[in-house]
């Protein structure tokens, strides 16, 4: 496995360079990095993780453990006071894929904030979703997980909160 580098991030430094993941020790230290953050917003963090066995994937644990930590970030901060930011991590044998989905219970996203949200320098009409801190904004997590033969996906409703998923390839177990 190469390094990927993308001419349009290089400048960031981002080469991705994949490997098997224990997907949960990855989601783990994501969540540990944003405790303090939820903690002075009021929002509590939950972690579901399907089963007791690893969920091993197809990635780089630095880049996605930064795209966890980014997806958290924005949940937190665009959830509602006191609103619970609940983490899944499931795998499925049948897609072949490992899910790690960021739940939130904020105000949600309309379809056409939806279709912009991974477009560069578009501010969905409220502040940059590119946060001081996080590492890596919402566009180079979609181009770091689709660089790792993974997805972003979104699904959202108005109202009532968001899911963000990252989906990547299920490994065989190291």
């Amino acid at each position: 496995s190469g390094m990927i580098d993308f001419s349009q991030i290089e400048n960031l430094g981002l080469q991705v360079e994949p490997g098997p993941v224990d997907a949960r020790q990855v989601l783990d230290q994501a969540v540990d990095r944003v405790r303090e953050r939820a903690a002075a917003q009021g929002v509590s963090l939950a972690v579901d993780v399907a089963g007791d066995r690893p969920h091993w994937c197809h990635g780089d644990a630095i880049r996605l453990r930064q795209a966890v930590v980014n997806l958290a970030t924005n949940a937190i901060k665009y959830n509602r006071a006191d609103g619970p930011v609940r983490f899944v991590l499931r795998s499925d044998a049948v897609a072949g894929q490992v899910h790690i989905e960021v739940h939130d219970t904020g105000v949600g996203l309309t379809e056409s904030q939806r279709t912009q949200l991974f477009q560069p320098f578009n501010r969905l009409g409220r502040e940059s979703l590119q946060i001081p801190g996080a590492g890596i904004g919402l566009v180079v997590a979609k181009q770091v997980i689709e660089a790792m033969g993974g997805r972003i996906t979104v699904d959202s409703e108005r109202g009532r909160g968001s899911c963000f998923a990252i989906h990547l390839p299920i490994a065989p177990p190291r």
